[in-house]
């Protein structure tokens, strides 16, 4: 199924982000519960036979300075009245290939990780406590794509947010210009490991493990690649690895010159 929205997408009042994650939050609730997962159809839920905590694993592909992945952290690291420590484990790995704005997520990263080790000391957790409770966030420097190599981003000189691989100069000239940096580039399939042989048959069977995980959600804001790198996930997509993805869509030139590029995008989605 594919939905679409036009709100907007980590910010304001109501957003398809805000949204997803409290209703993942409540299904991670529910599987610890239950000991199945409500996402797939039946499959037992990540860590439910090991321990007593619900695992939260989240992706965020394109992420700059990680306001989404920190705002996504920050909600379920929160407490339940009457709970030392929220009930909830987080797993995130987000996905950026600029060196400047990685250093500067990670730097963002510690500071959040390190008031929230305070909060829970402060609240009287042990050491160990405190250590399975922390959100386990993971900074990755590299862009996905649907292939392995180097690319060039564009990086307009007025937000390096908006950093694309699709024409900056034409794009952006109008502002400051761009500046073109090197980077490297993945696919989503090569970060799953039962999946690098090019097929992800089994996974299944594997989804009761914490390595690979199913993950509750990807997030992708891309600028324009958004197909390159849903072609890049194929295999994980099919093997049901990936519960829902959310894909904000550039409606620059780099996608509104596509052939089909609506259809072409709900296609490798479904």
């Amino acid at each position: 199924m594919v939905r679409v929205s036009r709100q907007f997408f980590c910010h304001g009042r109501s957003t398809s982000f805000v949204r997803v994650v409290l209703t993942m939050a409540r299904l991670a609730a529910a599987c610890d519960a239950t000991g199945h997962s409500a996402w797939s159809r039946g499959v037992a839920c990540p860590g439910a036979a090991t321990d007593r905590r619900s695992h939260v694993h989240l992706w965020e592909v394109g992420a700059n300075l990680g306001d989404c992945s920190l705002w996504a952290a920050a909600v379920l690291s929160g407490r339940l009245p009457g709970r030392l420590l929220p009930p909830l484990s987080l797993t995130l790995r987000a996905y950026e290939p600029l060196p400047a704005t990685v250093g500067t997520m990670r730097r963002s990263v510690d500071a959040f990780v390190e008031s929230l080790e305070e909060r829970y000391r402060a609240s009287g957790a042990t050491p160990s406590m405190i250590s399975q409770a922390l959100p386990r966030i993971n900074v990755v420097p590299v862009a996905l794509s649907d292939e392995v190599g180097t690319q060039v981003l564009g990086v307009p000189l007025h937000s390096a947010a908006e950093s694309t691989a699709h024409n900056c100069s034409a794009q952006y000239d109008g502002f400051h210009g761009c500046d073109f940096v090197k980077v490297n580039i993945d696919m989503l399939d090569e970060h799953f490991p039962v999946c690098r042989a090019e097929s992800c048959e089994g996974v299944r069977q594997l989804a009761t493990s914490r390595e690979p995980p199913l993950l509750d959600l990807v997030k992708i804001h891309v600028q324009g690649h958004e197909l390159r790198v849903l072609r890049g996930a194929r295999a994980s997509l099919a093997a049901g690895l990936v519960c829902v993805v959310l894909v904000k869509v550039c409606y620059r030139e780099a996608f509104s010159v596509q052939a089909d590029g609506a259809e072409a995008l709900a296609s490798e989605m479904r």
